[in-house]
């Protein structure tokens, strides 16, 4: 299939060339496009086979986009106690054990701030990334 593909490159830049030469135009390119000159596909792969190739690709893509593979990965942060929204028994845990986090108020002791959950969604492979970048 690679000497196919390459064959046909190879053939295709051929006409591509000589069709430039003689008319040079993207007018007369589409021309000799549509007169069959030039070919847009090998000979060897039919164009139903193709259309068939390209619709896979294109549905492959269009659920990657819809719904990307993605892993949860949380992370604790320190935040102002004021902005602390989701915690858990381990930002607690981390907040009760991290004295820097806390002050004397009015000879009490107080959290000024505290550890919180940071949500993050990692995408699994380097397509769905670069997919859900599009």
């Amino acid at each position: 299939m690679a000497d196919i593909k390459r064959d046909f490159l190879y053939e295709f830049n051929r006409g591509l060339r000589e069709v430039y030469s003689t008319s040079p135009s993207i007018v007369s390119v589409f021309e000799s496009i549509d007169n069959g000159v030039l070919r847009l596909s090998p000979v060897e792969i039919s164009e139903n086979d193709f259309v068939k190739e390209v619709g896979k690709i294109i549905f492959m893509i269009k659920r990657i986009v819809a719904d990307p593979y993605k892993s949860f990965q949380g992370k604790q942060e320190i935040v102002p106690v004021s902005q602390a929204q989701n915690v858990d028994s381990e930002s607690i845990r981390l907040t009760l054990s991290d004295p820097t986090v806390w002050s004397v108020v009015d000879g009490e002791l107080k959290a000024k701030q505290a550890y919180t959950l940071i949500k993050d969604y990692v995408f699994i492979n380097y397509e769905n990334a670069f997919v859900s970048q599009l």
